[in-house]
């Protein structure tokens, strides 16, 4: 007699826990490829000095 015991190869839980670490890595991947911002020109960042220094008085 053979028995007929249903034994899954993959738990479920296991392929949707899966599923939301790729999902998770794959979001975070691209935070780390942007490129930085080009540095101001010195007038730019004497602009946004003066914007600062004009809030604080």
């Amino acid at each position: 007699m053979v028995s007929q015991l249903y034994v899954p190869l993959i738990n479920p839980f296991t392929l949707v826990f899966g599923g939301l670490q790729i999902w998770w890595i794959s979001g975070t991947l691209p935070a780390r490829s942007r490129r930085l911002a080009r540095p101001m020109r010195e007038s730019e960042f004497r602009k946004s000095l003066e914007a600062i220094w004009a809030k604080r008085s």
